[in-house]
């Protein structure tokens, strides 16, 4: 692409024109997809299972209590299984 008549300065217009005018455009496609976001999360509907929670009986919550001391380190696995099988037996 050549511009034979054209001074620098007209030049330097032509591109500052261009790259503002791509910068505009993308600056309101962030704005626009920020925005949709945002609305698009006040009309997330949550699913039925996440609504409806099951209390948890006495011996499932020992035996969560448990598993995060295994996990800590401060169970072994056998006495783990020891343990879950004694909550069971009653």
């Amino acid at each position: 692409m050549q511009a034979k008549d054209v001074s620098s300065d007209e030049l330097s217009g032509i591109y500052t024109e261009a790259i503002l005018f791509v910068s505009v455009f993308a600056v309101m496609g962030v704005v626009s997809f920020v925005i949709s976001r945002k609305h698009a999360r006040n009309y997330v509907k949550e699913p039925a299972s996440a609504k409806e929670e099951v209390p948890l009986s006495d011996a499932e919550k020992r035996v969560i209590e448990l598993s995060k001391l295994v996990k800590s380190g401060l169970l072994r696995e056998d006495e783990f299984e020891i343990l879950k099988r004694a909550k069971k037996a009653p």
